[in-house]
């Protein structure tokens, strides 16, 4: 996996940034699944 590959050079990549990369690469055929769920702790009420 490239991701994989990119740590064992000493590239850090965050869980978030792995997993926008693979939402991004989703055809439109998967758009309705593609939005990043919100923390609660970013909510306001």
């Amino acid at each position: 996996m490239i991701c994989d590959n990119l740590v064992m050079c000493g590239e850090k990549i965050s869980d978030t940034e792995h997993i926008s990369a693979i939402l991004n690469g989703l055809t439109p055929d998967y758009e309705s699944v593609t939005a990043l769920p919100v923390p609660a702790s970013n909510l306001t009420m």
